[in-house]
């Protein structure tokens, strides 16, 4: 028993020299003190002061579980001060500023472990690992920074390039506009003079042709009525009409009273009038004839009238007129074509040379290419500069997810790295649907991710190398950290 405690004793001895050192005095700990912060606890002998000199306090209430500065400077490596903070060294990987407030609170933050030293949890340490990971996607980075960005000078090349041959045709197209614009103004006046002439002669032929129609038309109601007035006294009767089998309808060999009635009868209301009894020529050509005269078209010597198969064609001088005519709408409709074509042309190099393309033109040659995604149950489309939409996969009706709008603004200058597309189709019941577009750095123009992080507001990740930065050294690399 006595050897036990012996031994105990030993114990407690070497962890008191390992903890508060050789002396009377314990030596103050810094742990969790930022490396360029050190020397102001190191140069402290009996008393520290807070770094925003709100107070003045015994190095040994430094770390001590109290917080005594207002600033928080005089606890770096306990949670007892709210706005204090806590630095991991994280060895072989990025050191890490933390609030204090999560020094053991039970969660490892620092891949080192240096951050929970009470016991409550034991972290291992992660650092070697953790440091391997970040560097080999540090280094992956890099390559995709580099290559990213090579591509990118190509695409401000092309870009430049393919503006100023906009801007050359977009000179030529207006000249050329205006000069397809005179040609067509004298085609439609040569147009016109040759079609008046035209028109004018084809009216006089087709006024006498009229003319002959409605003779021949009057001659096949004389006719017909002669045929069916046998007494000739200039006035139609059923019994006069009873004479012809054409009104038999029902085909038994005599003519009923009922079967004229259905002809004569004008008014259908069972009853013949003086009028419908006693037919004139007058009232015959407007009331009986339109309806009985198929009926007789057959009968021997009848007499029929015109139709629209029976008109002569125009005669040489018209039909010269008429190839002259229809030679100048051609030419007018062919010119006139021409400057539509020119001048939406025209229009969307205009559109084109009017877009914000970036710095340098780096996303000019974007401009009309269209990228997609495809998830479990939609393919989305972005096309620069024009629209985002949506529609199922296995097709179906495709959705507006927003116009080009433009690129945000950060101080009154674009961000290049955020555009937006809105006044998309309306959600039922809900806003017009609106998409927020990032471009991130990559060695090739692609869309990577895409989400609905509120209704109908939608997010598009793009990868381009328009959006990479040139590269910097890995030495500027190494001096950032990230503060949690």
């Amino acid at each position: 028993m006595m050897k036990l405690l012996t031994c105990t004793a030993v114990v407690l001895v070497l962890v008191a020299v390992a903890v508060f050192g050789h002396g009377a005095t314990a030596a103050p700990s810094f742990r969790g003190a930022k490396p360029q912060d050190l020397h102001r606890y190191e140069d402290a002998k009996d008393k520290f002061t807070c770094f925003d000199g709100s107070a003045s306090i015994p190095v040994t209430a430094i770390n001590d579980d109290f917080c005594d500065c207002a600033d928080g400077s005089d606890e770096p490596g306990t949670s007892a001060c709210s706005n204090g903070q806590f630095y991991c060294a994280n060895k072989l990987h990025t050191p890490l500023l933390l609030r204090s407030t999560r020094v053991n609170d039970g969660v490892c933050d620092c891949c080192d472990g240096t951050d929970e030293y009470n016991g409550l949890i034991l972290c291992e340490n992660t650092c070697e690992e953790a440091g391997r990971a970040a560097r080999e996607e540090a280094e992956r980075m890099r390559r995709v920074q580099r290559e990213g960005f090579a591509q990118k000078q190509t695409l401000i090349q092309q870009g430049q390039q393919a503006k100023q041959e906009k801007a050359a045709r977009k000179a030529q197209l207006e000249q050329e506009v205006e000069e397809v614009a005179r040609k067509v103004d004298d085609l439609e006046q040569k147009k016109m003079d040759v079609e008046t002439p035209e028109r004018e002669a084809k009216e006089k032929f087709d006024a006498t042709w009229k003319e002959t129609v409605a003779a021949q038309a009057n001659r096949a109601k004389r006719w017909l009525f002669d045929l069916l007035d046998i007494n000739k006294d200039a006035v139609i009767t059923l019994e006069e009409a009873k004479q012809h089998p054409e009104f038999d309808e029902d085909k038994d060999g005599a003519v009923s009273e009922e079967e004229l009635m259905s002809v004569f009868d004008d008014d259908d209301d069972s009853a013949l009038s003086d009028e419908e009894a006693q037919v004139t020529f007058e009232f015959f050509t407007e009331s009986i004839y339109p309806d009985i005269k198929s009926r007789f078209s057959e009968r021997e010597g009848a007499v029929k009238e015109h139709t629209d198969a029976d008109k002569p064609p125009y005669d040489e001088d018209i039909q010269a007129l008429i190839s002259a005519a229809e030679e100048a709408r051609q030419a007018f409709t062919a010119a006139e074509n021409q400057r539509l074509d020119l001048q939406r042309e025209l229009e969307t190099i205009e559109k084109h040379l009017g877009f914000d393309v970036g710095h340098h033109s780096e996303f000019f040659p974007l401009l009309e290419e269209c990228f997609d995604i495809v998830d479990r149950e939609y393919r989305y489309k972005l096309c620069m500069f024009d629209r985002v939409t949506q529609e199922p996969k296995n097709g179906g009706r495709s959705t507006s997810l927003g116009s080009w709008q433009g690129w945000e603004t950060e101080a009154g200058q674009p961000n290049y790295s955020q555009a937006t597309f809105a006044h998309g189709e309306k959600c039922w019941n809900g806003p017009e649907r609106s998409t927020q577009v990032m471009f991130v750095c990559g060695t090739e123009t692609k869309v990577v991710e895409v989400g609905e992080p509120n209704r109908c507001e939608y997010m598009m990740r793009v990868e381009t190398p328009a959006a990479c930065a040139a590269p910097t050294s890995e030495g500027e690399e190494g001096r950032q950290h990230d503060e949690l």
